[in-house]
């Protein structure tokens, strides 16, 4: 699911100018409608974790899967800051990805990363893409993080969840 939501994301973020300008606020929007909104996706996300009741995606071990999904979450919700929209993310539905995002954050394995400049200056995307093209990008947008390899280089896990 975490590459549904990151297909969709740069299905806007890479395509065409317009269809940027007419799509991402839709996109990021919180809704209950379905469809392929960040919404939809991160709160399947949300639900799975829950059902699972796992520390993480695949069980007790840090993963790609969750560095995948926790730089999609970081991404979407300074995304939607930089569009002016209602993050959502510090909502009770997402209770189970801000404690994801919290745990991995707390990793004292990770802490040298989370302090580096390569959490806090590298953006999340290529300088082609139009969220860092966006005139009303927040400066913690600008400082957004490329999380999802460091993640996984910081703790020496090459594990995938079950």
């Amino acid at each position: 699911m975490s590459f549904d939501l990151r297909n969709a994301a740069v299905a806007l973020l890479y395509g065409p100018k317009d269809q940027y300008d007419a799509g991402a606020k839709t996109y990021l929007q919180p809704t209950t409608g379905g469809g392929k909104t960040a919404h939809t996706y991160l709160k399947l996300m949300n639900d799975c974790l829950k059902i699972y009741g796992t520390k993480y995606v695949g069980g007790d071990t840090l993963s790609i899967a969750d560095c995948a999904l926790f730089e999609m979450v970081e991404m979407h919700s300074a995304w939607a800051k930089a569009e002016g929209v209602d993050t959502y993310l510090d909502k009770p539905e997402f209770a189970e990805l801000n404690k994801l995002v919290g745990t991995i954050k707390a990793d004292p394995k990770l802490a040298p990363y989370f302090a580096s400049e390569a959490y806090t200056k590298l953006p999340f995307n290529n300088t082609n893409a139009h969220f860092f093209k966006n005139e009303k990008a927040s400066a913690e947008s600008e400082e957004a993080r490329a999380a999802s390899v460091l993640c996984v280089a910081g703790t020496g896990s090459s594990q995938a969840g079950p």
